[in-house]
């Protein structure tokens, strides 16, 4: 069963790290002033693994597809545009966009 972004974000954060990284596509890693973290695709969303600053333990495993992780992503790794634009088709079937004129 695939898990949507919602269902994802319901376990606690072993269970999505353990879901993600049967599931998950690797698409890069990041390190920049506001930290360390790798991100990955997981049915038609992302997900950003925060690893502290020592070592490599991590702080946190969260679900997106908009918002600052996504900006950060993009301008930080040098995406397959096959990878974005597959995801955003996909964002977009789930969550359509609706014009009001």
């Amino acid at each position: 069963m695939d898990l949507t972004l919602y269902l994802f974000n319901l376990l606690d954060m072993d269970g999505r790290a353990s879901y993600l990284w049967e599931h998950g596509e690797y698409v890069g890693g990041i390190i920049d002033g506001q930290g360390r973290s790798n991100y990955y695709t997981l049915n038609g969303y992302f997900v950003e693994v925060e690893l502290f600053d020592e070592g490599d333990a991590i702080a946190a495993v969260v679900p997106f597809n908009t918002g600052d992780r996504y900006e950060r992503m993009i301008r930080g790794i040098p995406l397959d545009a096959g990878i974005v634009a597959e995801v955003t088709r996909t964002i977009h079937a789930v969550y359509p966009v609706r014009c009001i004129m």
